[in-house]
């Protein structure tokens, strides 16, 4: 069926002028679309609940997230306005000299102080030509003097008490050498009276001295005591016999032109 141009059903027709129909919006004027519609809303009184929309859709609530213990963040080191980190302050300078010229005053005056004692001691030393010995200063000599003496003690005792029948007569001309005069007149006179019961025993003697020390020392004169250890070898009955001590022996010397000099041996 063919469309009739002049039938204002037709849509072709709406809004020509001289044609039935919608009109066209004036320009200008106020848009035609009608004002939404107000939805009533119930009134909620105090105390009571709004019922549910039932068009709304269901909200998902988030689960919610497992607690999580916080983790310490160690504070990051302050920084300097420019973005540097500080620096670190600067030790004065001088604080470890200091300490270093203490320690080298301190030993200094030790130096100093043990000079003046030394000093001191060979002044009245000295002094005082004839130094007397006492109870509270039994040695009134430098320590070299009176070490030389107490070793040339030892030495001399132990080739004076060591004897052997085979040259008995040439070790008491030995041993009288190493004894002033007066000592050596009574070792003579000992040596003789026992030599022939030596020399039938064939008796050999042998001395050693295995510890020392000074008891008095002036000087001219050192008084030694000696620890010795005596080895003898002897024959009786026909029997070799073989016998070890040990004892003590207070020896003093002489000083002399021919050096320290053995004046008296006691035997403890």
């Amino acid at each position: 069926m063919a469309e009739n141009p002049q039938n204002p059903q037709n849509p072709r027709n709406a809004g020509v002028p001289g044609t039935p129909g919608k009109k066209r919006p004036v320009v200008g004027s106020r848009n035609p679309t009608g004002r939404p519609r107000k939805i009533a809303r119930s009134v909620v009184g105090p105390g009571e609940t709004p019922a549910a929309d039932p068009r709304a859709e269901p909200v998902e609530t988030p689960a919610a997230d497992p607690q999580v213990e916080p983790v310490e963040t160690p504070a990051a080191e302050p920084k300097a306005k420019s973005g540097r980190r500080p620096r670190r302050p600067r030790v004065p300078r001088g604080v470890g000299e200091l300490g270093g010229r203490r320690t080298t005053i301190t030993l200094l005056v030790a130096v100093v102080v043990l000079a003046l004692v030394a000093a001191g001691e060979v002044f009245y030393l000295v002094r005082d030509h004839t130094p007397t010995v006492s109870a509270a200063r039994p040695v009134v000599t430098g320590e070299l003097t009176h070490r030389a003496a107490v070793e040339a003690a030892a030495r001399s005792t132990e080739e004076i008490l060591s004897t052997s029948y085979e040259n008995y007569d040439d070790q008491v001309e030995q041993a009288t050498a190493k004894m002033t005069d007066a000592f050596a007149e009574q070792y003579r006179d000992t040596s003789e009276g026992i030599r022939d019961r030596f020399v039938a025993s064939k008796t050999t003697l042998q001395v050693k001295a295995v510890g020392q020390g000074v008891v008095q020392a002036t000087p001219a004169q050192v008084k030694a005591l000696l620890f010795l250890d005596q080895y003898v070898e002897k024959t009786e009955n026909g029997q070799p016999r073989t016998d070890y001590r040990q004892y003590r022996a207070l020896v003093t010397v002489v000083h002399t032109d021919q050096g320290w000099l053995v004046s008296n041996i006691e035997t403890q």
